[in-house]
């Protein structure tokens, strides 16, 4: 018996070494019983057949047909070979297209959700009309700037030719078009008819309810009776029936709360280790997915950055998406910190709030705190000096030399005041701070990063009559937070090679802070004017 066990786990490691996975997808996800539907082979590894008798337990195979597309990326030629099984549910429920096998291969198996056939499509009941509009919403209630899938359907029994659609217009909601239309086949009462199917993104921007307008179609009904040689086309124009949105103000306590269907979050640190050194750049990358709602509905993140850390934030990626006929929102917050002193540091937990809109409550998510032991080397921690300090003899200096050192100094102090007051009289600060202007000016016309730093320094060193060894201590004399990000992004092009196109937006920045225009920059250069 056990030999047997054993030869029953070589078999089943053989068969999966053996058996590769051969990809399949399908074209639609939302299908009704009597629907078609396209399952889509990739064929081009292999000069098999795929085996697709299996699915006639579950399917009604109504045809296949060969794809075949050519492509050339980075001067190298693709070539792509499908085959394309049209199928029809047989039944309602959740379904497997199973794996087919092709050759030594096998395809991936896909679950799909079949429902019923709606009884009460047709206008007014008439189950003999060739032509006829259905529309519904994915959901009859949602919030503001919340969207929801508005469906248009045109079935037709008939070749239809000039098809055009009436303005189709909501005066308090924006209609985006969601994805490209679709055409299958459909069995409704016994006809056969085909139908083409356009999604909108109906997104409404205030509360209470929202009347959405007939969708009005016309075009020609081509006479397709054999008997006739001449074509007699006849007019038709059909429209849908009308529907309602009711938008609720948005909810909770919190107004920044994300609403979503569903939220996912990803936090993931470019170092693992629980040890860095000073300067070591640690990435982190934050990826927030919403469900049922576009990036823009997905605020911007606050994180707080711990002491002794510099912080750099990369331009924000977005992206909205519709995948199985839902609506995704991403957004992909990354962020460089480089530690500046030895040490503990910790990032502290964020909590974010969000908005469940299927189950109407308010929810949170937590990205977890991460501690880091900042080091001097990868290896030796810095270790306080236990050397005492000899105490110094005191200098025996007779009042004489006082005497000379107390007027040297107080020559000093008031050849200093002197100076001082002529240079605030004279202008000279003004003038210099001027030349320092024309100075970042040029650079950023230049677009010359290392000039540009050398000419923020003199300038920010004429205002405050202070030595500024760095950019970054620009940051400690204004709350401006716009600068202090363009100083960050100035910086990561400095010294981590990072690119800087902030130029045109660096300068505004100085003239709002500039002698120009003294009276917008009271409130964010308080400590650069000295009284």
């Amino acid at each position: 018996m056990i030999k047997h066990f054993i030869r029953g786990i070589i078999l089943f490691l053989l068969v999966n070494i053996v058996f590769a996975i051969v990809p399949a997808s399908i074209d639609r996800n939302n299908i009704e019983v009597g629907q078609t539907f396209n399952l889509n082979i990739d064929v081009s590894n292999t000069n098999s057949t795929p085996e697709i008798d299996t699915l006639r337990n579950d399917f009604d195979i109504l045809g296949t047909s060969n794809s075949s597309q050519m492509s050339i990326i980075d001067g190298h030629m693709n070539s792509q070979k499908s085959i394309i099984v049209t199928l029809s549910p047989k039944r309602p429920g959740k379904q497997q297209i199973p794996a087919i096998k092709i050759g030594n291969d096998v395809t991936n198996p896909i679950t799909i959700d079949v429902s019923k056939t709606p009884q009460n499509i047709m206008p007014k009941g008439d189950t003999k009309a060739q032509v006829f509009i259905n529309v519904s919403l994915d959901n009859s209630s949602t919030y503001v700037n919340v969207p929801i899938i508005y469906s248009l359907k045109l079935y037709f029994t008939v070749p239809l030719n000039n098809l055009s659609m009436a303005n189709f217009d909501i005066p308090d909601a924006q209609i985006k078009p969601l994805g490209k239309n679709t055409q299958y086949q459909t069995n409704y009462h016994g006809k056969a008819y085909q139908v083409l199917e356009q999604k909108l993104l109906i997104t409404p921007n205030k509360t209470g309810t929202i009347e959405i307008p007939p969708a009005r179609i016309s075009g020609l009904i081509m006479d397709h009776n054999p008997n006739n040689f001449f074509v007699s086309p006849s007019n038709f124009n059909i429209q849908s029936k009308p529907l309602t949105i009711n938008v609720l103000p948005v909810p909770g306590k919190n107004p920044q709360a994300i609403l979503a269907k569903k939220l996912n979050i990803t936090d993931s640190w470019s170092v693992s280790s629980e040890s860095i050194t000073i300067g070591q750049p640690i990435t982190r990358t934050i990826k927030i997915e919403a469900t049922g709602v576009p990036y823009n509905m997905i605020p911007e993140l606050k994180l707080d950055t711990p002491k002794g850390v510099n912080s750099y934030p990369d331009k924000t990626l977005t992206d909205t998406s519709v995948v199985d006929d839902k609506l995704i929102g991403q957004k992909t917050f990354k962020t460089v910190y480089i530690p500046t002193s030895i040490g503990s540091i910790r990032f502290p937990e964020t909590k974010i709030k969000w908005w469940d809109i299927n189950k109407k409550v308010e929810k949170a998510e937590f990205l977890e705190s991460k501690t880091y032991m900042v080091l001097t080397d990868g290896k030796k921690p810095v270790v306080p000096s236990n050397i005492v300090a000899t105490p110094k003899q005191p200098v025996k200096t007779t009042l004489k030399w006082w005497k000379y050192i107390a007027i040297a100094v107080a020559i000093c102090i008031l050849s200093l005041i002197i100076a001082v007051v002529i240079k605030r009289r004279f202008g000279l600060n003004r003038r210099t701070a001027q030349q320092n202007y024309n100075l970042i000016k040029k650079a950023t016309h230049d677009k010359d990063i290392k000039l540009l730093n050398h000419a923020l320094i003199a300038w920010a060193s004429s205002y405050t009559n202070e030595k500024i060894y760095t950019i970054s201590d620009i940051k400690e004399l204004t709350n401006n937070q716009t600068l202090h990000e363009l100083i960050d992004q100035l910086n990561l092009a400095l010294y981590k090679g990072y690119p800087f196109n902030e130029f045109d937006s660096l300068l505004e920045q100085i003239n709002i802070l500039s002698h120009r225009k003294k009276a917008k920059t009271a409130e964010f250069l308080k400590n650069l004017y000295p009284e």
